[in-house]
């Protein structure tokens, strides 16, 4: 049995396709191999934040792919004297994996934002790289595509089909073309997982705020996106139902490794978050807006 030592900087998922490329000798390879490994993770002093402390510099992990890079991006609308810049040449960097959160004052461009790394709109300067797709120049014929199968979306109006149930909610991105057996299986463990086992056959109205909003979460991980993009997902519900929420998409991201940009104006969920990007008037900003000492206390 071959020992096999490496020093990896490299994601961590590739250890063993790295570890047995090693111990393989000619067309005879070994069948198992013990893999003694080092994995490093360097941190640049001047890009490091502790996990909970709000900023929006990114620790540095070189075993972890970005999901999302942002550079220069700028949206203005309108033309002329009527001409409103929302965003202005900010520079972000979302790792895959992540649980992150957007705050600032109305007006400050966190839709705005969100919508462009979701692909839902285009720059007008500056680009936007989802999971190594440039999606700023991309033809819309493909961007569709590449917001199906990479970005899930939670909006703060719920968006669910009165006529239609829960389950049948759910299943909405992959219908027509893929409302099979499999996808049906899929939507009725997401519901279980959001705690709506009993609920499955019931339609919006049938169902309370809390519930239509763990709906909508089951059914943007419906096509096992990489990316959860989220808007306000607490702003329609009450205090304790608003934890119940936020405590969901934790979970998913720690359990199931998904990645979530949550825009909020609730300093109790950016705190809870991994990171805290600021925005004012465009613009990223190192100075919080708002009272970051609320906590849920979980």
């Amino acid at each position: 049995m071959k020992e096999v030592t490496l020093k990896l900087y490299i994601d961590v998922d590739e250890i063993k396709d790295v570890a047995e490329a090693k111990s393989a000798k000619g067309k005879k390879a070994v069948k198992k191999a013990e893999v003694k490994t080092e994995v490093k993770v360097v941190q640049e002093p001047s890009a490091v934040s502790s996990p909970k402390s709000p900023s929006h510099t990114q620790p540095h992990y070189r075993f972890k792919r970005s999901i999302i890079s942002a550079k220069n991006l700028s949206r203005t609308y309108g033309k002329g004297h009527t001409q409103v810049s929302a965003l202005k040449d900010v520079d972000l960097e979302v790792m895959r994996g992540e649980f992150l959160s957007v705050m600032g004052p109305s007006g400050s461009g966190k839709t705005t934002l969100l919508n462009l790394l979701g692909a839902l709109d285009r720059p007008t300067g500056g680009h936007v790289s989802l999971d190594g797709v440039n999606t700023s120049t991309i033809p819309e014929r493909k961007l569709f595509h590449v917001r199906r199968e990479k970005v899930g979306f939670i909006f703060q109006t719920f968006y669910l089909v009165p006529t239609l149930t829960a389950l049948e909610n759910v299943l909405m991105p992959v219908l027509p073309v893929h409302a099979n057996g499999e996808y049906k299986q899929r939507a009725e463990e997401l519901l279980r997982k959001v705690g709506l086992e009993h609920r499955m056959r019931h339609k919006p109205a049938e169902l309370s705020g809390g519930e239509q909003q763990r709906v909508a979460i089951a059914r943007s991980l419906i096509l096992d996106p990489p990316l959860v993009l989220a808007d306000e997902p607490t702003g329609n519900l009450d205090s304790e139902t608003g934890a119940e929420i936020f405590y969901i998409m934790q979970d998913l991201n720690e359990e199931q490794g998904v990645t979530f940009v949550i825009v909020t104006h609730d300093p109790r969920i950016a705190k809870e978050t991994e990171r805290v990007v600021y925005l004012k008037d465009g613009e990223l900003s190192l100075t919080p807006s708002v009272d970051m000492n609320a906590g849920f206390g979980r």
